[in-house]
């Protein structure tokens, strides 16, 4: 029916309309469609059907292009049944979408799903046989409030093929933890957490793998059982799905003129001639000519509050329709138009993926010095201890406490309280790592020596900043005729992102000040546009701009976008790089200096001495995270009243830390461009077939491929394997080592698509566009770096195709340690904008280099990278004059207080929370901590309790004039610097008096050699039943 409120149809109210207007016939054949025309045929026809729905496919990426448009109009009936891999292809601890589409589609074929459209192929139907079926394998229907037994639950996954674990991260694995039972279902976007009472189901909930928080309750949800292949092989799917009544086969064709024909009874020959066209405005102009009755359609999801078609013609109205479709399409014959998203302005549509995890998964603390992943002698830095050995946890006065072990012999025990003073040791190299002794002050000494030295760093980074800050001496106006006339020729609409980063950079450029900035933004997400509006903005003001870039493959595409883009405005713009010979540099460096030049693009070749123009001013960085500290330092060593624009995907940790103790302005883009698809990533062992197989798809389509292999003396070798095997296909080579012209001529061939396959190493990981690459083969994954992966990855899917990422690692290799930890970093890590939290993720892998420049790599090793920057931001917040003296109370008591083993059982997870609780300073941090907690792990015990409230204290009483608290059973002693907030001791004790309803006779006062006053209060119930009233109290009390 249609909604009076929004007036927007709903689909399926749309595909009854669809299938008695436009299929008003018997025909059986239909065609030539668009992709989008041929599954509203197909969804139109199916939702008439008593029973489930094959769509058989020629090929898989036919099937995967019909299986997305269904799926965004229809997700809870919409299945893909993919080819299978070959045997043994599953790497362990990675699971592929492919094995999960297969699962869940096996589930609907053999339940009869009705109303169900299984997308597929004929040969993943004759590969794939019949599932065999078990009598107790019957899908387990969890409702909140029914009785049900956990065990019988962890018995089905355990016949399922379910993995126990500490912590359920990934599909196919639970988890349990007292009353609650973590599940990640093969066939489940998120995991799902059940909490038992007795044998009853008292909760269930969706939760975020990554941050393990609840996204979403549910009151029932369904396990459905996992159908593995039957051995005897006996039926194979084309055989099953073929004779069973219930079960509707639709087969779908490629015509040889293009478009594609759906056959509904493959008995018949012969049909509808029902061809579909791409929308424009000629195709309407030309209907409305020829007097057509037109009817269009907005394909708008849920939104009613849509702008018209900008090609809707003017006194036409348009029905809203609630579905999501990326591409509309024009069918003359029934004078239908539907709009896509394509066709409306400002929609933002993404496309959806099956398998992207629901909620925030950028829940990661920012502090990023989590050492909730520490292990057995790992190197540990406190603060006031210094470096020693981590030994794990221990019980002391009934607080878990970390056992550090030093040099002499001796041992530290760190209450909980105090995780915030410890530190992974990082940025320091394997081997010369000195252990601190206790007692000795060898420690105050080298804390007292770096204090010194980031006092001096300090001051020289702050005189750099101050004199960027410094008057430029002019701003720069409005963009003016060349402005609006680059921003016109932008062939795309500017995303939300875009937008925010473009007024960041006109706002730098309209102030007096030099700008310094980053743009952050995933790859492909328009921060080049960015960059070229900032430069023509400095060309119309009469000044030069630099763009440097790291490879001299990535400049000279540069070169050519901005010739591209500028040159018709009379811009010059000139390229120097090993792509020019010596004689062609000089003839450009003399023009430069001529001020004949006012666009430069090069590699670091334009940091050179000789390279040198009175009226830069802008100087622009592509790949940030790929320059070292030397070059970067050229660079601030330059007139510092040059603009700095730098770009990247995944900025590095020098970057992150400078702008968080505010040094640098980050702007991030983080609003995919329209119709961008996530990459599906795949892991697998090496095989040739395989590769062959991804090479034979991605040609078979017109595409181009990527095969990335780091090593450049196996290059040719796998050139002529490909070679071999396609010798139709132009396979060529490129490294690093490859002669200029040589490598100049073989990117030209791939951009302008005369190379199918590209052999090469890394060099192709910065910044590559080329929008028919929708492949990328990285041969020994396991061997890069995360930064470096991602960004390989990001060379796919430039433009609106699907595109695919294979990450290949030795057969029988076993993953651990690092290179496991990036591997699944990018499986997980999928969705569009990730680049930012993939660099905080390096970080934590890797470790960092040096902070701020090449001065402060012994000053690092001395302490450590996150010590050292917490010295270095404390310098300069003390040169800054913004040095805020902290006062924390230490809170001791004699009662139990921790979590529990058998309440947060994984180490890990303690220290986690423990260090959570630790660095927080504010009571919604503790009541954050405190919801996860009952969240991932139910009520806490009391001993959890009592930690979280004097966290509580411990915040509450933070600057004030408390400086000591014991708790203790009968009575209660603080130890005070003053009497403030009150006027007097009488006004203190008083309110002392009625807070705890106690007497004179209760209350005791002893002065201190250091003039502070200890205050006991006997006869104050302190206990885990009261410890929330007392906080409470001293809230009262001290916070007035």
């Amino acid at each position: 029916m249609v909604s009076r409120e929004t007036g927007v149809w709903s689909i399926d109210v749309f595909l009854r309309w669809y299938k008695k207007s436009v299929l008003n016939t018997e025909q059986k054949i239909v065609g030539p469609l668009s992709v989008e025309a041929s599954v509203i045929t197909l969804l139109s026809v199916s939702s008439f059907y008593d029973g489930l729905v094959v769509v058989v496919s020629p090929n898989e990426e036919v099937a995967d292009n019909l299986y997305s448009v269904s799926y965004g109009l229809c997700p809870d009936s919409s299945f893909l049944l993919p080819e299978p891999g070959p045997s043994g292809d599953s790497v362990p601890g990675f699971v592929s979408e492919g094995q999960r589409h297969t699962e869940e589609a096996l589930s609907v074929i053999v339940s009869g799903g009705r109303g169900k459209r299984v997308f597929t192929t004929t040969g993943a139907l004759k590969a794939l046989y019949s599932p065999s079926v078990r009598a107790k394998d019957k899908e387990v229907v969890v409702r909140v409030n029914k009785k049900m037994k956990m065990v019988d639950v962890t018995r089905f996954l355990d016949r399922w093929g379910y993995l126990q674990t500490d912590r359920v991260v990934n599909p196919l694995y639970y988890t349990v933890r007292g009353g609650i039972l973590d599940v990640y279902l093969v066939q489940s976007r998120n995991p799902v957490r059940l909490e038992f009472f007795g044998d009853k189901v008292e909760s269930i909930r969706l939760f975020n793998p990554y941050s393990q928080r609840t996204i979403k309750r549910l009151s029932e949800i369904v396990f459905l059982p996992r159908l593995i292949e039957s051995e005897k092989k006996e039926e194979n799917l084309l055989s099953l799905v073929s004779s069973k009544e219930s079960i509707g086969v639709y087969n779908v064709e490629v015509l040889s003129g293009g478009g594609l024909q759906v056959c509904f009874d493959s008995t018949v020959s012969g049909g509808l001639s029902l061809k579909s066209e791409c929308i424009s405005k000629n195709i309407i102009k030309r209907a409305l000519s020829e007097k057509r009755v037109l009817r269009f359609f907005s394909f708008s999801g849920s939104s009613s509050r849509v702008r018209p078609p900008s090609l809707l013609p003017v006194g036409r109205t348009t029905q809203n329709v609630g579905g999501l479709l990326e591409n509309g399409f024009f069918l003359e014959e029934a004078g239908l138009v539907v709009f896509g998203s394509k066709d409306l302005p400002g929609f933002p549509y993404h496309v959806m993926s099956r398998w992207t995890v629901f909620g925030d998964p950028g829940e990661q603390q920012n502090e990023i010095i989590s050492i909730s992943d520490l292990e057995w002698g790992e190197n540990i830095v406190h603060e006031e201890f210094g470096i020693g050995v981590y030994r794990g946890i221990e019980k002391t006065g009934g607080n878990d406490c970390i056992k550090i072990k030093y040099a002499d012999g001796g041992s530290v025990f760190v209450p909980a309280y105090s995780f915030n003073k410890i530190h992974r040791l990082v940025g320091v190299k394997e081997g010369s790592v000195r252990l601190s002794s206790l007692g000795v002050g060898s420690w105050n000494r080298k804390k007292n020596k770096i204090k010194k030295h980031a006092r001096s760093i300090a001051k020289d980074l702050l005189k750099t900043h101050a004199l960027r800050q410094g008057s430029r001496g002019f701003v720069y106006e409005k963009g003016g005729d060349f402005y609006r006339a680059v921003c016109d020729s932008f062939p795309f609409q500017e995303t939300t992102g875009q937008v925010s980063a473009l007024n960041d950079v006109a706002s730098d450029m309209e102030k007096d000040l030099p700008m310094d900035r980053m743009i952050c933004g995933d790859v492909g997400y328009g921060k080049t546009e960015i960059a070229l509006r900032a430069a023509i903005r400095v060309v119309e003001c009469g000044r030069v701009v630099f763009v440097m870039a790291p490879t001299t493959v990535l400049a000279g595409q540069h070169y050519i976008s901005f010739v591209r883009r500028l040159s018709p405005l009379g811009v010059r713009v000139e390229l120097l790089s090993r792509f020019r010979t010596k004689s062609e540099q000089k003839k450009i460096i003399e023009t430069l200096a001529c001020d004949g030049v006012d666009v430069l693009v090069g590699t670091h070749r334009l940091i050179s001495g000789d390279v040198y123009t009175e009226n830069l001013g802008l100087f622009v960085v592509d790949e940030e995270h790929r320059f070292g500290v030397k070059h970067k330092e050229k660079i601030k060593s330059m007139r510092p009243s040059v603009d700095v624009l730098t770009l990247t995907a995944t900025p590095i940790p020098r970057t992150l830390k400078q702008s968080l103790v505010g040094l640098k302005n980050i702007s991030t883009v983080n609003t995919p461009p329209k119709s961008r698809r996530p990459i599906k990533t795949f892991l697998h062992y090496f095989d040739w077939k395989k590769v062959f197989s991804i090479i034979k798809s991605e040609t078979n389509r017109g595409g181009q491929v990527y095969f990335v292999n780091n090593n450049i003396q196996s290059l040719p070798f796998l050139a002529q394997k490909i070679i071999k095997t396609f010798p139709d296909l132009e396979v060529q080579v490129a490294h690093g080592k490859t002669r200029s012209k040589a490598l100049e001529s073989v990117m030209l061939g791939f951009f302008k698509n005369e190379t199918a396959v590209l052999c090469c190493t890394t060099i192709v990981g910065s910044g590559l566009d080329v929008p028919n690459a929708n492949s990328i083969i990285i041969n020994n994954a396991h061997r890069l770096g995360l930064s470096q992966l991602y960004q390989l990855r990001g060379r796919v899917g430039r433009g609106g195709r699907q595109a695919f990422c294979y990450l290949f690692i030795p057969r029988g290799l076993k993953l651990e340690g690092p290179s496991f930890q990036r591997l699944k970093t990018i499986e997980q890590n999928t969705s569009l904008g990730s680049g930012y939290k993939v660099a905080l993720k390096d970080l934590d892998i890797r470790g960092a280099g040096d902070l701020f420049g090449t001065k402060q790599s012994g000053a690092v090793a001395s302490v450590g990278f996150h010590m050292y920057n917490k010295i270095l931001k404390e310098a300069l917040d003390e040169e800054r004059g913004l040095k805020k003296n902290v006062s924390i109370p230490v809170i001791s008591s004699d009662f139990d207080s921790g979590l529990p083993e058998n309440y947060v059982p994984l180490l890990e997870d303690r220290l986690y929370f423990y260090q959570s609780l630790a660095l927080a300073d504010s009571l919604k941090k503790i009541k954050d901590a405190e919801e996860a907690l009952l969240d991932r792990f139910g009520p806490p015990p009391p001993g959890a309790g009592f930690l979280l409230e004097i966290s509580k204290i411990r915040v509450l009483l933070t600057n004030t004039s408390v400086k000591k608290l014991v708790l203790r059973k009968n009575n209660l002693v603080f130890t005070v610097s003053s009497f403030h907030p009150f006027s007097s001791a009488v006004a203190f004790i008083g309110a002392i008096l009625t807070l705890f309803n106690v007497t004179d006779e209760n209350l005791s006062l002893k002065n201190n050699k250091d003039k502070s006053v200890s205050v006991s209060v006997e006869g104050a119930t302190v206990g885990y039943s009261s410890i929330k009233k007392i906080s409470g109290l001293l809230e009262s009390l001290f916070l007035k």
